[in-house]
C-alpha cells in the first residue's frame, strides 16, 4: 500500500493505492463516527484498471482481466438500520471464458425496509435492462422483478455450445410476489415475447405466466402457456420435497441413481398435493434444447403425492 492514512477522534480518511499480484486499486475511504448517537458516515471510492479475480478469489471461472469503479455512500441510523447507495461502472468483467463489457449496477437501501437494484448491460452478446425491488415495510414482504432481456447470445457466453452468429435468447420478465417464505409466496411471474434460436431452430413463446395463490391454507400453483398448462394444489413443502423424493420413491425404484439415502428427522411433514399437466408437442423444444426426447402430439399427466403415507401416483 502506497497513499496516505490520516487518524482524527472521530474520523478516518484513507486514499491511496493498493498493489498485489491480482492487480491494482485505488482506493478514497471517508469515515466518520458520532460517538454520541453512536452511528457512523462512511463514503469510499475504489477502481482498478486491472483485477485478476480468478487468482484473487481462487476460482478459475473469473481467468482474464476485469476492470471497474465502486463507489458507496453508507450511513449507520441506529437501532440495527442502515442505509446506503452503492454504484458500480464495469468496463471489463471476466467471467466464463468470457470478457463483458459496459455493465453498470446500482443499490439503493433506504434502511427502513426497502431494497432496490437496478443492472443495465450494454455488451454485445448480453444487452438487458433489470430492476428488483423488496419492500419489507409491511406485514408481508413485497417482492418485484422487471428486466428487458433484449439480446443474449448463449454461445457466444460460452453456457451452450455452438458459434452460430444469430444464436439468441430474448424475452421480457414482470414478477410480482408476496410472502417470506417460498411456501408461502403468492402473485405472479410471466414471461412474454420468448424467442430462443439455437442449432437453426427458432423457440417462441407469446407468454408464459406462473401464478401462486393460497386457498384455505393450501397453495395453488398454476403454469400457463401454449407449450404447457399445470395445475398443482396442496400443501407443499418444497424444502423437503426433493429429499422426500430421494427417500420414498428414487431409493426404492432407481436405486442406483440415490447414495445412502437419509431419513430426516422433521415430525411434521409438509407434502400433500396433486398436480395435472398438459403437454402440447415439444418437437421445436427438443431441438432447439437438444434434449434427446420429445412429445409428437399431446400428453396428459396427472399425479397425487402425499408423504405421510409414502402414497406417490402417476398417470400418463
Amino acid at each position: 500500500y502506497s497513499g496516505s492514512i490520516q487518524v482524527y477522534p472521530q474520523q478516518l480518511l484513507m486514499s491511496g493505492l493498493i498493489s498485489s499480484a491480482p492487480g491494482v486499486c485505488q482506493t478514497n475511504v471517508n469515515l466518520k463516527y458520532d460517538s454520541i448517537a453512536s452511528t457512523f458516515d462512511c463514503q469510499a471510492f475504489v477502481e482498478t484498471p486491472s483485477l485478476d479475480l480468478a487468482q484473487l478469489l481462487d476460482n478459475e471461472m473469473f481467468s482474464g482481466n476485469s476492470a471497474f469503479n465502486v463507489r458507496i455512500d453508507a450511513k449507520h441510523l441506529g437501532d440495527s438500520r442502515y442505509k446506503a447507495l452503492a454504484e458500480a461502472n464495469i468496463d471489463r468483467f471476466a467471467f466464463n471464458d468470457y470478457q463483458y463489457k459496459d455493465i453498470s449496477l446500482q443499490a439503493d437501501l433506504d434502511g427502513k425496509g426497502l431494497y432496490k437494484a437496478n443492472i443495465d448491460a450494454d455488451d454485445d452478446n448480453c444487452k438487458l435492462v433489470a430492476d428488483f425491488q423488496l419492500d419489507a415495510r409491511g406485514e408481508r414482504s413485497d417482492w418485484t422483478l422487471t428486466g428487458d432481456f433484449d439480446q443474449l447470445n448463449l454461445q457466444a457466453l460460452h453456457f451452450l455450445e455452438g458459434n452460430e452468429e444469430n444464436a439468441h435468447l430474448s424475452f421480457n420478465l414482470d414478477a410480482h410476489m408476496q410472502g417470506d417464505t417460498l411456501e408461502r409466496l403468492t402473485g405472479s411471474i410471466a414471461i412474454d415475447s420468448l424467442d430462443f434460436y439455437h442449432h437453426g431452430v427458432s423457440y417462441q413463446q407469446p407468454r408464459i405466466e406462473l401464478t401462486s395463490n393460497l386457498h384455505n391454507d393450501y397453495a395453488h400453483v398454476t403454469l400457463s402457456s401454449d407449450q404447457v398448462n399445470a395445475d398443482v394444489y396442496g400443501d407443499m413443502s418444497l424444502k423437503l420435497l426433493f429429499q422426500e423424493f430421494n427417500e420414498q420413491i428414487a431409493s426404492r425404484y432407481v436405486p442406483s441413481l440415490v447414495s445412502n439415502p437419509q431419513k430426516h428427522k422433521n415430525s411434521v411433514l409438509g407434502n400433500r398435493f396433486s398436480f395435472s399437466v398438459n403437454l402440447a408437442s415439444t418437437e421445436a423444444l427438443a431441438k432447439a434444447f437438444s434434449l434427446p426426447i420429445s412429445v409428437v402430439d399431446t400428453a396428459q399427466i396427472d399425479g397425487y403425492y402425499y408423504d405421510e403415507k409414502g402414497i406417490f401416483a402417476l398417470n400418463v
